[in-house]
């Protein structure tokens, strides 16, 4: 397909010249370019060149009686007879985008699964989106009885699982979600635990820190690559299955994921920390550690520990970080929620 022609990249624009010989030949009726000239005043140039820009808009035309005479057109007639066809022409380069993006991403199974073949590692980086996107869907419609989530917080790309057709391609299929202690608080977490719960899935929270991880029947895993929007695929059944054996070690550790408690403070609701969070946080600042260390250890960014810290603070009263961790020891939010003690007692041995 050609590509879109140069001068129809910037929309036209109409000058005062163009404007006002429109408006006079509406008026007008029919009227000659001599006239045009009188009426308005202006150069013959200038209104030739009004006239040439106003026939390529489809705004005037010959008049049939006289052809020295121009008439006009009525805005929407020439939307009908410039901007439907191009309207129609963008409708196939829209057409012939989509299928070449579904072609090349077709190849793209193809491709991982050749280099898999070459490469005794059966390890690839992908740092591209659209590729991870790709691949993710591919996984997800290939998935036969099995899947791995480990989701510690705001760095997952839950929107790569849970996109398009991913739902019901997944039914009937046991998924599983891992997630440390304090990312419910997380919106992408919610959002995470929302669209797997309605597949019928398990999840638990765990103390144990750890980076995301999506596995499909132990056939092939994905981890962060790095950096945000890289992810390492892995391939290489040993790998794969020490991978899905570390996950399962957390998993047994962990305990169900309960329902945020519906009596939270209007404080903690603004502030988005959930009561777990809040306990972390705590314990923390009472250990004497820094903002990065403790969004580090909590898995969140720098900016949202230190909003939380401030609500905190604000609503305990505090005036400093060690008179918060003391007012929060007197206000009773370092003590384990009767609910873990339960739950903490059951795992006993």
């Amino acid at each position: 397909m050609d590509s879109f022609p140069e001068a129809k990249r910037d929309a036209p624009l109409l000058d005062a010249d163009q404007v006002g010989v429109y408006e006079q030949i509406v008026r007008s009726g029919s009227i000659s370019s001599a006239s045009l000239r009188r009426e308005l005043g202006i150069s013959t140039s200038r209104i030739d060149s009004a006239v040439r820009a106003l026939l390529g808009l489809h705004l005037i035309r010959r008049a049939p009686t006289a052809e020295e005479e121009w008439i006009a057109s009525s805005p929407s007639m020439a939307v009908a007879a410039l901007v439907t066809p191009l309207e129609e022409e963008l409708r196939q380069y829209r057409r012939y985008v989509d299928a070449l993006k579904e072609l090349l991403d077709g190849l793209i199974p193809t491709y991982f699964s050749a280099q898999t073949g070459r490469d005794l590692l059966g390890v690839e980086l992908v740092d591209d989106a659209g590729a991870m996107r790709s691949l993710l869907a591919h996984s997800v419609h290939q998935c036969q009885s099995d899947v791995l989530i480990a989701h510690p917080g705001e760095d997952f790309p839950a929107d790569l699982l849970t996109h398009g057709n991913s739902a019901t391609a997944l039914s009937g299929v046991r998924i599983r979600s891992l997630h440390h202690r304090t990312a419910r608080s997380h919106r992408g977490t919610r959002a995470l635990v929302e669209w797997v719960t309605a597949l019928g899935t398990e999840a638990r929270i765990t103390e144990e820190t750890f980076s995301w991880l999506v596995a499909f029947d132990r056939r092939i895993a994905f981890l962060p690559g790095g950096r945000h929007g890289m992810a390492v695929v892995v391939r290489q059944p040993a790998v794969v299955d020490f991978i899905c054996d570390t996950f399962e070690r957390a998993w047994r550790s962990g305990r169900p994921l309960p329902e945020p408690h519906a009596s939270n403070s209007s404080a903690r609701a603004s502030s988005g920390a959930s009561e777990e969070m809040e306990r972390a946080i705590v314990q923390l600042l009472v250990a004497g550690e820094k903002d990065e260390v403790i969004a580090r250890r909590l898995g969140i960014a720098v900016r949202t520990c230190r909003r939380y810290i401030a609500v905190l603070m604000q609503r305990l009263g505090a005036e400093s970080r060690f008179q918060a961790g003391y007012l929060a020891g007197q206000a009773d939010l370092l003590a384990v929620s009767q609910e873990e003690q339960s739950e903490s007692g059951d795992r006993a041995p």
